[in-house]
């Protein structure tokens, strides 16, 4: 996870003294914290809990030992008091990386579409035929493709789920593309 957050230059301090107070959580625990809202910064808090699901009394598939989760409970006030931002319709781009080889790559284009104010998500999981349909539902504009013809020729795959239509963008023209292509 350290490496991850590394790779999106997210900056982060290791506290082995921090307590949520939910009983349940173990191994690893968060908390974002701003330095913008005052004395109560603390925006949103979680952490990790394996066994919960069962405790619960949810049923595993045959062969499982547990269901590792991670969750997180976030204050709106704090939110929004973090933003000026006004809701407006606007549909996401979607990233789907098709092999797993591929999703440090989607993380770090994720970031940087997301650096450009562009509304971007990326879908790691599941065959590819699953991660499109959960792009139409969200109503997305595009989705990205990211696979090994693409890395090799630098490029990206790209299909607009309005028309169904597809092209191949070279990297260094994607924001370009995007920023006059999408709105």
């Amino acid at each position: 996870m350290l490496e991850y957050l590394e790779f999106c230059g997210i900056k982060y301090t290791i506290n082995a003294n921090l307590v949520r107070g939910l009983d349940y959580y173990c191994h690893t625990v968060f908390e974002y914290v701003s330095t913008q809202i005052g004395a109560q910064s603390t925006v949103l808090g979680g952490g990790r809990y394996d066994g919960l699901f069962e405790q619960m009394g949810g049923k595993l598939a045959s062969g499982k030992k547990t269901l590792p989760a991670i969750g997180f409970a976030a204050g709106i006030e704090r939110l929004a008091l973090l933003t000026n931002y006004t809701p407006v319709d606007v549909r996401p781009i979607v990233i789907i990386p098709v092999d797993e080889e591929h999703h440090q790559h989607g993380i770090m284009l994720l970031q940087k579409l997301r650096n450009n104010n562009i509304t971007t998500v990326i879908d790691l999981q599941d065959s590819i035929s699953k991660r499109l349909n959960r792009a139409n539902y969200i109503k997305a504009s595009k989705v990205i493709f990211i696979g090994a013809i693409e890395m090799q020729e630098q490029s990206y795959r790209i299909k607009d789920l309005d028309t169904s239509n597809e092209c191949v963008i070279i990297h260094n023209e994607l924001l370009s593309y995007l920023q006059n292509n999408c709105s």
